[in-house]
């Protein structure tokens, strides 16, 4: 009885030892499921870019996008590939270790705007965004920066 009674309060302590070792969500963080959920996992298409709505025109065939997973971004500007990290919260994003390939594209109507696309993926601080029926809006310091639209 003695043996039993110690291994009992042996495995309980270690269960309540151990309990602070387990990887939880912090509870700092005020991730909105809801949100998520309608975030990741989607191809968001870009419409608009820092105030002009021309890029569906000028990009052709091969639109920009981003692509969200749970701590995941993966994109294309319209010439090159992208993906990093992504720490998404109730209403901000932040991309860290962000890689792009270089693939030499030529000059187009669309060059530039590749250029202001690869700059977003590499700043460092929170974006922060908002999703109303589909429609994905980035912001950079309050200015609307990105405009997509989830891929049909």
């Amino acid at each position: 009885m003695k043996k039993l009674l110690f291994l009992v309060v042996i495995s309980l302590s270690v269960a309540i030892l151990s309990w602070g070792f387990i990887e939880k969500e912090p509870e700092d963080c005020s991730f909105n499921t809801i949100k998520a959920d309608s975030l990741i996992y989607q191809k968001w298409i870009l419409i608009k870019l820092n105030g002009k709505d021309d890029v569906k025109e000028k990009a052709g065939e091969k639109l920009p996008y981003l692509k969200f997973k749970l701590k995941e971004v993966s994109g294309y500007n319209g010439c090159n590939w992208a993906n990093g990290d992504a720490l998404i919260t109730e209403d901000e994003i932040t991309f860290s270790n962000m890689t792009i390939t270089k693939m030499a594209c030529g000059i187009s109507s669309f060059s530039l705007y590749e250029q202001e696309i690869e700059d977003l993926f590499f700043y460092k601080k929170p974006f922060k965004y908002k999703i109303e029926t589909g429609i994905l809006t980035i912001y950079k310091k309050e200015k609307e920066v990105m405009v997509l639209e989830i891929a049909n």
